[in-house]
């Protein structure tokens, strides 16, 4: 048995998002999937590398997104076409987006003096 470092996962990367975090890291040509890993849970596979994680259960039928402004810890191992999982990943961390940020909609447009003008003229 050996310790199946042909199969590690490097160049893990975690993003917050509005009740979801993008996940990408490098492509192992000895992978034919990816196991990830929340907070030291398995939540999903993915048959390529990179994943949006935007359920609390993404075994459920019904799908709640993640929670607002809240960390989440990541981390990922590679399984080879035999079923083979090699080491889990170093973890990183993500924070999603507050709710109050999620909606917060900003028009800047009247900053710029030609766009506030023509708006101005159009009425």
């Amino acid at each position: 048995v050996g310790s199946n470092v042909c199969l590690a996962v490097t160049g893990l990367s975690a993003t917050g998002g509005l009740n979801e975090v993008y996940l990408s890291w490098d492509a192992n040509p000895n992978a034919s999937s990816y196991n990830i890993y929340r907070d030291g849970n398995l939540v999903a596979t993915s048959p390529v590398p990179g994943f949006v994680d935007d359920c609390v259960n993404h075994s459920s039928t019904g799908c709640f997104g993640l929670s607002y402004d809240w960390d989440y810890s990541y981390s990922v191992s590679a399984n080879s076409a035999n079923a083979v999982e090699g080491p889990v990943s170093d973890s990183v961390g993500a924070h999603t987006i507050p709710q109050y940020q999620a909606f917060l909609h900003v028009d800047a447009s009247l900053a710029n003096p030609d766009v506030g003008q023509f708006l101005a003229s159009v009425g």
